[in-house]
């Protein structure tokens, strides 16, 4: 078992491939709806006032670490759960939607496109498109597109927890010095 984590960059990008090549998404398409900007995935009420670049950040960005997010300048939100929380003054852990909204209420840190900068939460907004464009949950469709094919049980794909209550047995405990 593994968390959905950098290891599962890769089986992203291969879903997003395989929605292209079907011609359900475009890696052109815009990610963030902000009004006139079609075609676009998801609309999404920023938590704060949206840099006006987030409209400008398409799939492709996304995929290549160049959607305008900076861990080394800004922080890693996906390291920094608890302070997301706090800022949107919900209960922690945080879903997935939630650090969407609350990062699409940040300043990016660069133009989209403009360069690159590893980016765990691009992925994360990746994972959100693929359920908007697919209309199932993403362990759901990596097992349909990635891991069916390979005669892998849905029971091996599950998704790791934050809280020790709620993890699986078999997963490994995570421990960060921070």
């Amino acid at each position: 078992p593994f968390r959905l984590a950098s290891v599962s960059k890769p089986i992203t990008a291969a879903v997003v491939t395989r929605l292209a090549a079907a011609g359900r998404l475009a890696t052109s398409d815009n990610v963030f709806c902000t009004g006139a900007n079609p075609p676009c995935h998801l609309s999404v009420t920023p938590a704060g006032p949206p840099d006006p670049r987030l409209g400008s950040i398409t799939i492709a960005h996304l995929v290549a670490h160049a959607g305008g997010w900076d861990r080394d300048f800004s922080g890693d939100p996906m390291f920094n759960l608890l302070s997301v929380a706090l800022d949107l003054g919900v209960p922690s852990p945080v879903s997935k939607s939630d650090i969407v909204r609350w990062l699409a209420g940040r300043t990016l840190d660069f133009t989209p496109g403009t360069r690159t900068a590893y980016s765990n939460v691009g992925y994360l907004v990746l994972g959100q498109v693929i359920e908007q464009v697919t209309g199932r949950p993403y362990e759901a469709e990596i097992h349909q597109s990635v891991f069916a094919p390979l005669n892998v049980p849905v029971s091996e794909v599950y998704t790791g927890r934050s809280l020790p209550v709620e993890r699986d047995p078999r997963e490994p405990v995570y421990e960060d010095p921070y």
